[in-house]
């Protein structure tokens, strides 16, 4: 049954992936999807005491990933088979680039087997159950939302990681895991 609390609920995109290097079946030489893919969680009722950023501490929420890859006519077929990692993340509470306080889902482990064009979509749940008792069986899809259209490249085809964003920096900073491309200064040598 659907809480009537679930439609003051937004997903927004705060980064979007834009490539991914096809890894295969295999995880020797799996590369994440890049940038990794940040979702944040906005409770934008006015009237509510719970501040966007104390979500986590209310409500047991996480967000699940669907891949699906697009078709040449533009069609979307699911794709899960074809994703590897970690598709589902917990909340965490960080400071975003501007030093604003968040409620944020980050998917810096997710791999895609096979090139192609894909979108992700990301659906958030609740999943406490009545009296706050854990149930997956019990779990609502509160919301959905769409990444942008991504490439997922050979290896030969693969330009590389990109810089790191502001936000992931942010994110890094704060002691959050994400794989950040270590840039050399041209004065550093190698001994």
């Amino acid at each position: 049954m659907a809480n009537d609390n679930n439609k003051h609920f937004k997903l927004i995109m705060r980064q979007q992936p834009k490539f991914a290097r096809a890894c295969g079946n295999g995880i020797k030489d799996r590369r994440a999807v890049d940038p990794a893919p940040i979702v944040q969680v906005i409770y934008d009722d006015i009237d509510d005491d719970i501040p966007p950023y104390l979500l986590e501490k209310h409500l047991m929420l996480i967000l699940h990933i669907n891949l699906w890859i697009i078709g040449p006519q533009n069609e979307k077929v699911k794709a899960d088979r074809q994703i590897t990692g970690s598709i589902v993340s917990s909340p965490t509470i960080l400071r975003d680039n501007h030093g604003i306080n968040g409620c944020f889902f980050t998917f810096a482990d997710i791999s895609i087997r096979e090139r192609g064009q894909f979108q992700l979509e990301f659906r958030l749940y609740d999943i406490s159950g009545e009296g706050g008792a854990l149930s997956i069986d019990s779990a609502n899809v509160i919301t959905t939302v769409w990444s942008n259209t991504f490439t997922c490249m050979t290896p030969k085809d693969y330009p590389g990681m990109v810089e790191p964003s502001d936000l992931i920096r942010s994110f890094a900073s704060q002691g959050l895991p994400l794989p950040i491309r270590k840039v050399r200064n041209q004065n550093d040598h190698e001994d």
